[in-house]
């Protein structure tokens, strides 16, 4: 909440000190770094997004934020490897349509990332809900 308005500094130092005090968890370093992401830090994020994920794989939506992450980070391949993955297992049903869309949208795929969120609200899906604090992320398709 920092971050979205507008203090990042303030979020980079609480982001921080939540993850030192309980690195075990996949939404200290989730939230960190959204905060970066959020101040215009990809490159930081990165490694925060990807510890989240790895602490635990079934956060399909912090997924996508990765994929999104390492495509404004320059890292497109990695971005493409794993919009690809969340793709695949959206639609056998697993997962999270709202995280694929994200990952499209750091891609630069507007066409896909709509296709996505169509799908995300026609089968409602509650990631939906946390993602409309995120205006930022949405300019490409306005």
């Amino acid at each position: 909440m920092l971050a979205l308005s507008g203090d990042t500094a303030a979020a980079y130092r609480q982001g921080a000190q939540a993850v030192a005090l309980a690195p075990e968890l996949w939404a200290t370093h989730a939230f960190l770094g959204c905060a970066y992401l959020f101040g215009g830090r990809p490159a930081n994020a990165v490694p925060e997004l990807r510890r989240a994920v790895s602490l635990d794989s079934n956060v399909t939506l912090f997924t996508g934020i990765l994929a999104y992450a390492d495509a404004r980070a320059g890292h497109s391949d990695d971005a493409r490897q794993l919009v690809a993955g969340l793709d695949a297992k959206a639609r056998r049903g697993a997962g999270s349509p709202a995280g694929v869309a994200i990952g499209y949208l750091g891609l630069g795929d507007s066409a896909r990332a709509l296709e996505w969120f169509e799908r995300a609200a026609r089968e409602r899906d509650q990631l939906l809900l946390a993602i409309g604090l995120t205006p930022a992320w949405f300019d490409s398709i306005r």
